[in-house]
């Protein structure tokens, strides 16, 4: 590639402000997708009142229904 002086410079300018706009989405799109998950991490989540941690419980309940005639 021999380019004059000129256009080389173009080529790295170009190519540093590919690396600095990529950087910038990463870093954006790293922020708003944990300031909507909850602002961490699935280890700093505390189970609510509902949940129990490490284990399912599965509650049975006997469906009645009515006869019809």
């Amino acid at each position: 590639m021999n380019g004059t002086p000129g256009s080389q410079a173009v080529l790295k300018l170009e190519q540093l402000a590919a690396v600095v706009v990529a950087a910038g989405l990463a870093i954006v799109s790293y922020l708003l997708f944990f300031s909507w998950a909850g602002g961490g991490g699935y280890e700093r989540r505390r189970p609510t009142s509902g949940q129990v941690s490490g284990a399912r419980i599965v509650e049975s309940k006997l469906l009645k229904a009515r006869r019809v005639p």
